[in-house]
């Protein structure tokens, strides 16, 4: 996973990762987001250079329910903007930008 892909597609599932808590601590931590606020911790470490690396094998299980925070995309769009405007700096057209990629992505994975 670099960066640029990230920032189109992000797949990686929180109770999926396994990361030292010193590289946690080193970045900052996670951002006072209600949901996304793991798209932003990986999209810092991968611009400080840290490395992803994925085992291609079902490892976990993931279930959604009606009420849950990842159950919102409203609230999922609104803080997508917010990593892309405020923590990635990005103007507001290219804010709008990503959203819509990361949304269609979400939509045709979600199709699957």
């Amino acid at each position: 996973m670099d960066y640029e892909s990230l920032l189109k597609y992000c797949d990686i599932g929180l109770s999926t990762v396994m990361i030292k808590r010193d590289i946690i601590s080193k970045t900052g931590g996670f951002a006072n987001l209600k949901t996304k606020e793991d798209f932003v911790l990986w999209l810092k470490l991968l611009r400080n250079n840290y490395e992803f690396i994925a085992i291609n094998e079902v490892l976990t299980n993931w279930r959604s329910t009606p009420n849950s925070l990842s159950s919102s995309s409203l609230q999922k769009i609104k803080d997508a903007f917010v990593v892309y405007s405020s923590y990635e700096n990005f103007n507001i057209m290219k804010s709008i930008f990503y959203v819509l990629i990361l949304s269609v992505n979400f939509f045709k994975k979600s199709l699957l």
